[in-house]
């Protein structure tokens, strides 16, 4: 969700900067003001982040409100699509907040849904907000959980994000994020965006596989891709070293900038480079054909990830 976000905003901002550059002219725009949250954060904003975790158990269904226009875009060959709702439940503060459900054009797979909000701060008090966010969202999430900080800064914008994860190893999927924005072309503010991610209470127990209904497939959180270090080498690609930690053969399908499938026999590993940006993914083990990993990866340009699939 989060290299939507980004290009969101880069669009935005290109929008509403001071002088804007259309077929060779300068003209004068006129920037909407925007709400800066204020510090100490609302005193209810635990709570309510504790209300939106509980309902990220029911794919947020008991805090969704109204459908908004959907978005059709396109990933390498495949058609994609956006679902949006508002949300009834919006975190103190926000400017925005929407629960947001990815479709797999390719496969027709709902890929996990996400409760998203963003907010504004002054640059001067942006540190100080992003970090007494993560606070109340480790706060909302109690005990059990580690975050761990990415720095994904590229040229031109400043990125700082926050990840939390249930204190096992490997780490599933991240709970929660809490991210920082800075673009050059808009000093003065930057955007704090919280990300609750859908969380099956099975998968959360187990950290395996889950189904509903006997005989289907069991369908597993896709595994972390888990940054190992920047990389000069790779010429503004990305590469992710793909570990088979079953006693099967594994498949695998990215769907995204580009489009591969892989497979990788039991034990094995296998690197792949690939240019950056989101890709939805899917997993299976042929011969047990009932277990699925199911979700989305983002990669950022000249960074190498290690991603390791297990079944428990």
């Amino acid at each position: 969700m989060l290299h939507r976000l980004v290009r969101g905003l880069v669009l935005l901002v290109c929008a509403c900067s001071l002088h804007v550059s259309l077929c060779g002219q300068t003209r004068e725009v006129t920037r909407p003001p925007k709400k800066l949250v204020q510090l100490p954060l609302s005193g209810d904003f635990i709570q309510v982040a504790q209300k939106v975790l509980e309902a990220s158990d029911k794919k947020f269904e008991p805090i969704r409100g109204p459908a908004l226009p959907g978005r059709d875009w396109t990933l390498g060959d495949s058609k994609m699509h956006d679902y949006y709702w508002r949300t009834s439940l919006p975190l103190p503060g926000s400017d925005e907040c929407k629960i947001v459900q990815l479709q797999s054009g390719l496969t027709g797979t709902l890929i996990q849904a996400s409760y998203d909000c963003k907010m504004f701060a002054a640059a001067a008090d942006t540190i100080d907000v992003f970090n007494a966010a993560s606070e109340a969202i480790r706060a909302a999430l109690g005990p059990g959980y580690v975050i761990s900080s990415e720095d994904t800064s590229v040229p031109g914008e400043t990125m700082t994000t926050h990840q939390f994860c249930e204190v096992k190893e490997p780490c599933p999927v991240g709970r929660a994020f809490v991210s920082r924005y800075t673009f050059l072309s808009d000093p003065q503010n930057s955007t704090i965006q919280i990300t609750i991610a859908e969380h099956a209470a099975s998968a959360r127990a187990q950290g395996g596989p889950s189904s509903d209904r006997q005989g289907e497939a069991l369908v597993a959180s896709l595994p972390e891709a888990r940054f190992t270090r920047r990389r000069t080498d790779l010429d503004g690609l990305a590469a992710n070293t793909l570990v088979n930690r079953t006693a099967y053969e594994l498949k695998l399908e990215f769907d995204g900038p580009e489009h591969h499938r892989i497979s990788i026999r039991a034990g094995g590993s296998r690197m792949l480079t690939i240019p950056p940006g989101v890709y939805s993914i899917t997993g299976s083990i042929p011969s047990q054909g009932v277990v699925e990993f199911r979700g989305a990866h983002t990669y950022a340009p000249d960074s190498e990830y290690q991603t390791e699939f297990y079944i428990q």
